[in-house]
């Protein structure tokens, strides 16, 4: 338990680390390479995880902090795509989407993510994010 318990809370820790951080990179890089850039390494994270997971707890740990990191810019990037994209008067619409959505694919992908994971494998998902990216990378 105490195992699971450092490895599950090794994301968090991650995560409330580089929130200011991916809101001050956004306003000065861009949010989409902000954004880009931070879901490149987390598909390296989740694809890292599966290599490390017969290896070390230790290495899943760190692969767990470094997703951690990398996930927590994708509100404040986002925040900063909205500021220079959305007009005024639709912005709160939009970020009630984005964050719905946010929530929606958190429950679909619970469901489904373990038949998913079973059945396919982790590989596959880390390798899943690299396609989305290259197919988005055109258009930053």
């Amino acid at each position: 338990k105490r195992t699971s318990g450092a490895i599950l809370s090794s994301f968090f820790w991650g995560y409330v680390m580089t929130q200011i951080i991916g809101g001050q990179l956004a306003d000065k890089h861009g949010g989409e390479v902000v954004l880009w850039m931070s879901g490149f390494g987390w598909s390296l994270a989740i694809l890292s995880i599966t290599i490390f997971a017969s290896i070390s707890n230790v290495l899943v740990a760190i692969s767990n902090f470094i997703n951690g990191i990398c996930q927590a810019v994708f509100f404040p990037a986002t925040v900063s795509i909205m500021s220079s994209r959305v007009i005024d008067n639709q912005r709160s619409f939009m970020y009630g989407m984005i964050t719905s959505g946010v929530n929606i694919g958190s429950a679909i992908s619970g469901l489904l993510g373990y038949i998913f994971l079973v059945n396919i494998g982790s590989a596959i998902s880390g390798l899943l994010g690299y396609i989305f990216l290259v197919n988005i990378g055109s258009a930053i």
